[in-house]
């Protein structure tokens, strides 16, 4: 590119965010050609915008981060978003439950309708959650008892989360835990933009005997800005019907169970 020899240090790291967030992943020799500097002042380059949490170092070179800190949208603004695939979802998460067991129902759009569809079904158990929507969707049942976990509430994201949510959470073992996610990699694990959002969802996981993270296939191979799991840390991941034959198939070359609604 003619004319980025000349660039100061900031517009060559702006330049950078801009071909990760067009491209998603470059490498150093990549960034090389492009800038028209050393791959030490692509690497420094790399360290410096990674500390700042705008991006991953991979091997060789960058990935980009689809949401920092912060960043994560509210539940109205989620609410009607992918409806489809989130039910094909919420079909197959609940054909994975039996009567009369605990589970943890994590918090978002997904889990909402995988409560829809447990007030569907009728299938007796106790539901345990921090989303103000799944509570109030699950009340509706005269089969289910409903916990809803105290704490702090986050008001555009209708969940309570922080230190006094977490010790009330930890009173209770699931035998399954329903976890939602803002990002999935193979290489970099499960995330979620929000520092405390990933604390309650790692707590879950430790409470559980089964963990299944629930995300529609926009999700796959995505990092947010915390990661709170390692992929082979849960024991299944489900998504939706439009997600890649190809990456299912490579997921599962790698040992991760993975399986599509319909």
């Amino acid at each position: 590119m003619a004319g980025t020899s000349n660039m100061f240090a900031q517009e060559r790291k702006n330049l950078i965010l801009e071909t990760l967030q067009q491209k998603k992943r470059v490498t150093i020799a990549e960034l090389t050609d492009l800038l028209q500097v050393s791959g030490t002042t692509v690497r420094a380059y790399l360290t410096e915008l990674e500390q700042q949490h705008k991006l991953l170092r991979t091997h060789g070179g960058a990935m980009w981060i689809d949401a920092g800190y912060g960043t994560e949208e509210t539940m109205d603004a989620r609410q009607g978003k992918d409806l489809p695939q989130k039910q094909a979802i919420a079909r197959l998460a609940v054909q994975e439950l039996n009567a009369k067991e605990t589970i943890f129902l994590d918090t978002g759009t997904t889990c909402v309708q995988i409560a829809e569809e447990l007030l569907y079904r009728k299938i007796p158990m106790t539901a345990v959650t921090n989303d103000v929507r799944v509570a109030l969707t699950l009340q509706k049942s005269n089969v289910l008892q409903v916990v809803m976990l105290g704490g702090t509430l986050r008001n555009a994201y209708e969940c309570t989360l922080g230190a006094g949510m977490i010790e009330e959470m930890e009173r209770y073992y699931f035998d399954t835990a329903l976890i939602a996610a803002n990002g999935v990699s193979a290489e970099y694990g499960i995330s979620t933009p929000h520092p405390e959002t990933a604390q309650a969802k790692r707590a879950a996981l430790k409470q559980a005997k089964r963990s299944i993270v629930v995300v529609d296939h926009t999700k796959l191979e995505k990092v947010t800005a915390t990661k709170f799991a390692d992929i082979h840390d849960v024991d299944e991941i489900l998504t939706d019907p439009e997600a890649s034959e190809q990456l299912l198939a490579q997921y599962q070359q790698q040992g991760i169970r993975i399986r599509k609604g319909e």
